[in-house]
């Protein structure tokens, strides 16, 4: 899950139906990139200039809107990124690094198999 801050740049509505029914689906421009929500109240409510704050994930080449609301001005960061001044408890970073680890000595040690 992505979250971030920016400018609508640009807002872009296509309407269907299927079996379900009439659909809707709002495709929202911010930082370049485009997320799209069916969710009709988030589509009704924003426009291009609004400064938001959004939450996206990736599902194949599309990039799904979770949540959006105007920004409140604070730092907001993908939960990939840790925000600054975010320290980790040393025994979570150990761990980390123990996985990260344990993966290297398999991928080595699958590519020493390979060659014998």
């Amino acid at each position: 899950m992505e979250k971030k801050h920016g400018k609508i740049e640009g807002v872009g509505v296509k309407e269907g139906s299927s079996e379900k029914g009439p659909w809707k689906r709002w495709t929202f421009e911010i930082e370049g990139k485009k997320y799209s929500t069916f969710d009709n109240r988030i589509g009704e409510k924003f426009q291009v200039g609004d400064q938001v704050v959004i939450e996206g994930e990736q599902e194949g080449k599309y990039w799904n809107m979770k949540t959006m609301d105007y920004w409140d001005g604070k730092e907001t960061t993908t939960p990939t990124q840790p925000a600054p001044n975010q320290t980790e408890k040393p025994e979570t970073m150990l761990k980390q690094i123990y996985v990260e680890l344990c993966t290297i000595r398999t991928i080595l040690e699958d590519g020493k198999k390979r060659k014998d």
